[in-house]
């Protein structure tokens, strides 16, 4: 009887010993982002008191072959109608890790007649530079090298940036990310001080001063040369 009783206990040690809690087991997945693809306008401009743009996208986890068009989010909440500017209206899907792919659709809202055009390539008036300046819709607008640095001395510091024409005189830069195309790494949030511009072909010039640690306070002073 006292052999048994010994067996007995241990079997007990070795199954439980064997044993692990589930709780203890990890899983680890692959990170991957959904990669959101906007199917309507992505940039669009409305009047200031005009109507949001419809908004479409879809949405795919290209590691697991997933399609997520159905868990795209469409958030509108950050655009003002009333209030002239630039806006942007953030789409995004979660894919089954909980991993969130973005994309973004870019709203100006201005009272711009969309028979003005300014864009073009520019003088960088301090170092000769130039600039291109594409119209992606009626007042907004992307610069090549929001800063106009010399794109040979400086060309890490060459970032794009969005701003939108309000009026013949008036232009925004807002507080926007932006990125370094040589490495494609992001940098600080920027912005712009004291726009302006002149639209008085063929002297069409805009100028700003940036808000950014990488890039001096100075004026950025730019002309049309064609």
């Amino acid at each position: 009887m006292k052999n048994n009783i010994i067996l007995f206990v241990l079997f007990v040690a070795v199954v439980f010993g064997c044993s692990r809690p589930k709780d203890n087991l990890s899983v680890t997945y692959t990170p991957s982002t959904p990669l959101i693809t906007i199917t309507s306008v992505q940039y669009v401009s409305i009047p200031v008191g005009g109507a949001l743009p419809t908004v479409t996208a879809t949405a795919y986890d290209t590691f697991y072959k997933q399609s997520l068009t159905n868990n795209v989010i469409i958030d509108y909440s950050n655009v003002n109608v009333n209030v002239p500017g630039l806006y942007q209206i953030i789409v995004s899907a979660k894919n089954k890790n909980g991993f969130i792919g973005y994309g973004y659709v870019y709203v100006a809202v201005t009272n711009i007649s969309s028979t003005v055009n300014i864009s073009g390539h520019y003088l960088q008036m301090a170092n000769n530079d130039t600039v291109a300046v594409t119209m992606l819709a009626p007042g907004l607008y992307q610069t090549s090298n929001v800063a106009g640095v010399h794109t040979i001395d400086s060309a890490n510091f060459i970032t794009p940036a969005y701003f939108v024409q309000l009026s013949a005189t008036t232009i925004v830069l807002p507080m926007q990310k932006t990125y370094f195309p040589t490495n494609n790494s992001t940098i600080d949030s920027l912005y712009g001080t004291n726009a302006s511009c002149v639209v008085s072909p063929p002297d069409t010039t805009f100028q700003y001063m940036i808000q950014n640690k990488n890039f001096g306070p100075s004026m950025r002073v730019f002309k049309k040369i064609y």
